[in-house]
């Protein structure tokens, strides 16, 4: 899981407001928090001010985390809950993009893919994220955030439930009607977009 590999030492010391332990502590879950955030939210912009929310919350609050060992948890539902916060002061629908039925592995999707073999790979890959994006903007916030914490992040049902405050039951049916959803509106989408695309690719 992602933050599992934070010390619990350093997560102790840090509680207690050690000198120079929450520097210590940003340092090892920034980029995993920024990350995570991102895949929420794709934009630097907010996930920058997200992630500022977030470091601030963990200085403020680490001491009243019992269980230290649960600190991947914690952190990961408290970020959920702030891009929830934000996208609902800012009413901004930015895109995640999501690894269905696309050929796109998942860590093109986290993080900076690689260079692609061709520009026109690259013109390709570039044409769909663009139409992943586009597809996923229009998902509810609840379904977005079960379909990048179970597709992506790989976390099981019952703790996606803890972070949306919800049932499993709705988890299951936040991640079948995003899926549904996504898969109808990019199945008529890239039949439309990407054949001529894809013909060329394959005769370059």
């Amino acid at each position: 899981m992602r933050f599992d590999a934070v010390p619990l030492d350093l997560l102790r010391r840090a509680s207690e407001q050690a000198p120079g332990a929450f520097d210590e502590l940003c340092s090892a879950v920034q980029v995993d928090l920024y990350t995570f955030i991102f895949s929420h939210l794709r934009n630097h912009d907010d996930t920058d001010e997200v992630l500022q929310e977030c470091l601030y919350r963990v200085h403020r609050h680490l001491a009243k985390l019992d269980d230290l060992s649960r600190f991947p948890w914690w952190i990961m539902k408290m970020a959920v809950n702030q891009c929830a916060t934000l996208r609902s002061r800012s009413h901004k629908h930015d895109a995640v993009e999501l690894e269905e039925h696309l050929g796109l592995k998942a860590a093109d999707l986290l993080a900076a893919a690689a260079p692609p073999v061709s520009p026109r790979e690259s013109a390709l890959r570039n044409d769909v994220r663009r139409c992943v994006n586009e597809a996923v903007a229009t998902l509810p916030p609840r379904q977005r955030s079960a379909i990048v914490l179970f597709e992506l992040e790989h976390q099981p049902i019952s703790e996606i439930a803890r972070m949306l405050e919800c049932s499993e039951g709705t988890v299951k049916f936040n991640l079948h009607e995003g899926r549904k959803k996504l898969r109808a509106i990019l199945t008529d989408t890239l039949s439309d977009d990407q054949p001529s695309a894809r013909r060329e690719a394959r005769t370059s």
